[in-house]
């Protein structure tokens, strides 16, 4: 469920993403390449493809006129990607995983890959940015932690609707485990005699959570109030 964000200051970059870790924890970029039918041809060498879609090979591929014809007419672009993923197996500098109809490259080096696909002007593409802002550290338990990660909020003053949005998402996305302090706080009432301190947040409360996306969607809620974030793990030296 991860979610993006449009990049607005960040040049060549169409979305960022916030995230616990690097795409497959070394990659900084995404380039997304959508074409219509690309899962036809996943398996081949470019020509090899190529050949095959104009009925210019022994092999066969059964498909209906229509989606040959969308084939035919983005063939320029499937090669180019097919053979773009044969070189990157030799160079090494970048990763492509496909799915269905699109392919995937991460990579470092965020002017190859506009290089590389850039020209590619008639099918869909578009660049994404890995936001992390590192683990500020590892928690230990005696017992196997309940959750992966945890994140902090940050002591500030919290805006008029804070409260009602975030117990709304909580309730949402009941995977996101809010702190038993946290979760009291939130649902404390307004007459307290309290009543000062439920207009502040404290770093001491915290969220836990097992997928990393997750991160994404309070990243895009609460930015300015996110904190430190952790790894949860249980103790090696407890057997």
């Amino acid at each position: 469920m991860a979610l993006l964000k449009s990049a607005t200051n960040s040049p060549g970059v169409d979305l960022q993403e916030y995230r616990d870790e690097l795409y497959y924890s070394q990659y900084q970029y995404r380039c997304r390449i959508t074409i219509p039918h690309f899962r036809r041809a996943q398996y081949y060498a470019p020509d090899e493809f190529e050949q095959m879609v104009l009925g210019k090979s022994k092999k066969i591929i059964r498909i209906e006129q229509d989606e040959r014809d969308i084939l035919i007419h983005h063939l320029p672009s499937i090669k180019t990607v097919l053979q773009y993923r044969i070189d990157s197996k030799k160079n090494k500098s970048s990763k492509v995983r496909g799915e269905y109809d699109t392919i995937s490259v991460f990579s470092n080096d965020l002017q190859s890959l506009h290089d590389n696909f850039d020209k590619l002007t008639d099918v869909c593409v578009d660049f994404t940015e890995a936001v992390t802002t590192g683990y500020s550290g590892v928690k230990t338990f005696a017992n196997e932690p309940k959750h992966n990660y945890r994140i902090y909020f940050k002591s500030k003053r919290i805006p008029e609707d804070f409260k009602d949005g975030l117990k709304k998402i909580l309730t949402t996305n009941t995977q996101l485990r809010p702190s038993p302090a946290l979760k009291m706080w939130l649902y404390q009432k307004e007459d307290s005699q309290w009543y000062w301190n439920l207009r502040y947040l404290s770093s001491s409360y915290f969220i836990d959570y097992n997928d990393e996306s997750y991160l994404s969607y309070l990243a895009l809620m609460y930015d300015g109030m996110l904190g430190r974030k952790y790894k949860l793990q249980k103790r090696a030296d407890i057997v």
